[in-house]
């Protein structure tokens, strides 16, 4: 099934895909933008086979995550969160996917903002953009991702 949103868990210690997801409006921001605020999540744990449900504090134990509905080599969706090896060999974490219209509207250019895995201080100016690729594998997901024995870390 194709999950518009996941999250982590972090009591539970692993990802949980979005049943249902309620917002609240909460003004605007100075660009006139509608801030939302979530208010209710059901969610569904694919591994224990059971419906949670967060609320109130609950959603501050929790990290909402995206689907950018592009795939991956082996036909895996791709999410925020998500840690790529890219054709070079490079390990890229998803951290904000953005679907941009390019040219006269006729194609859809997927691209994301993306840390090399594996800084601990980044800035908004090591943010990279890069263009989603089928040769794009999901290797893990940030909550869990260790680099494989004898990778060093990008920096």
């Amino acid at each position: 099934m194709n999950y518009q949103y996941r999250i982590w868990d972090s009591y539970l210690g692993r990802i949980l895909y979005v049943l249902e997801l309620n917002y609240i409006p909460e003004g605007f921001d100075k660009y006139n933008n509608l801030r939302l605020r979530v208010d209710y999540i059901r969610a569904l744990d694919t591994e224990k086979h059971e419906i949670h449900v967060y609320q109130g504090a609950e959603l501050d134990e929790i990290v909402l995550e995206r689907c950018t509905q592009k795939q991956d080599k082996n036909g895996r969706l791709f999410y925020d969160g998500d840690i790529i090896k890219t054709e070079k060999g490079n390990y890229q974490e998803v951290v904000d996917y953005q679907a941009e219209i390019g040219g006269k509207g006729e194609k859809l250019v997927s691209q994301f903002s993306a840390f090399p895995f594996g800084y601990n201080d980044m800035e908004l100016k090591d943010i990279v953009t890069y263009k989603l690729s089928k040769t794009d594998e999901i290797v893990g997901e940030y909550h869990t991702f260790k680099l494989p024995k004898g990778v060093i870390e990008n920096g």
